[in-house]
């Protein structure tokens, strides 16, 4: 679901992930048939535009994302205080910087974190041991070693108005082990009008 309040904001909800479990047919007599549940997934994001003028636009996106699977896990002992922490935790955690040029090219930067699942945040330790630890837990919890990573993340896209988009992003400085984790998208969407013309 889509909201436009302002000509700047946008906010957009989503949830994924709520049919059945996939299952996959064995291809031989003797393999057991495999079924894996997908967990839902809650999402929230942001779009504002910070400014837009016939050269530059410039937006900042937030975004959070929860695994919804596991809410109602065991609260014995735990006040509501330390249920909504522990669940705000949970939560994956991102913002992204977008600036187009001429409506060409944009470039982009962003942070993630997801401590509980170990990935992204700021990144802690020695001798590849890392604690990843979110924004508010580097000023409040006591950590080991010096600052080894921040769960950045970037990209970039060259393309004509909504036309066609070529991007390409990385994501692997959100992990504590060596990866080229690099993504490329092409999205082409009825250049010129040709395909909605009639003869």
């Amino acid at each position: 679901m889509l909201y436009r309040p302002t000509q700047r904001l946008s906010i957009g909800i989503a949830l994924s992930n709520i049919g059945p479990d996939i299952t996959y047919r064995p291809n031989l007599p003797t393999q057991a048939e495999s079924i894996i549940a997908l967990p839902t997934t809650a999402r929230l994001g942001l779009a504002w535009t910070l400014l837009e003028n016939h050269s530059v636009r410039l937006r900042i996106m937030p975004e959070l994302t929860k695994v919804i699977g596991g809410v109602s896990a065991d609260t014995a002992g735990r006040d509501f205080g330390q249920q909504l922490g522990e669940q705000w935790r949970d939560i994956w955690k991102a913002v992204g910087l977008e600036a187009t040029v001429f409506n060409l090219v944009s470039l982009r930067l962003g942070y993630f974190e997801d401590v509980n699942s170990e990935r992204g945040g700021f990144m802690y330790g020695e001798d590849r041991i890392y604690q990843h630890l979110s924004i508010t837990d580097v000023f409040t919890v006591t950590h080991a070693g010096g600052l080894k990573r921040v769960g950045l993340c970037w990209g970039f896209g060259i393309g004509y108005r909504d036309y066609f988009r070529i991007d390409v992003s990385s994501d692997a400085a959100i992990y504590d082990f060596p990866t080229r984790n690099w993504k490329l998208q092409f999205t082409c969407n009825d250049v010129g009008g040709l395909f909605g013309r009639r003869s």
